[in-house]
């Protein structure tokens, strides 16, 4: 057998905030670009919907809101399917086997303290209560 081992190949992690912050901006700018086209959507889904009592500019804000956090979603559900994962290196296997040895170890030391709760009462019956001495 040969000492050499191969180096395991890490994930750069190190630009995933930028990459996240990029991705908001963009879907960000989307929104914003397509909020005229969602409100048309939105008005004839909803005919009865009033919107006559806001300005322009903020039916565009509230709606490139609401799209930008549907988006957000999305991509966040997408981006969490896909991520790579830390793989674990225990196995559900191990973990039982370590569970069932220390069930057995709790009932061993229960049975130890009992042993040793009994010969303690037998050594303080023995004992003269005056002296403390056996009798």
């Amino acid at each position: 057998m040969t000492q050499i081992r191969m180096q395991e190949r890490k994930v750069k992690r190190s630009w995933w905030p930028l990459i996240g912050f990029l991705l908001i901006l963009s879907i960000a700018v989307i929104s914003y670009a397509v909020a005229p086209d969602v409100i048309g959507l939105a008005r004839q889904a909803l005919p009865r919907m009033n919107l006559r009592g806001i300005a322009p500019e903020t039916q565009r804000l509230i709606f490139a809101a609401i799209t930008f956090l549907i988006l957000v979603i999305i991509t966040g559900m997408i981006v969490a399917a896909f991520a790579p994962r830390r793989r674990t290196l225990v196995k559900e296997t191990d973990i039982i086997k370590d569970r069932d040895m220390m069930l057995r170890d709790r009932v061993r030391d229960k049975k130890k303290q009992r042993e040793i709760n009994l010969e303690i009462r037998r050594e303080l019956k023995n004992a003269d209560p005056r002296t403390g001495k056996e009798q």
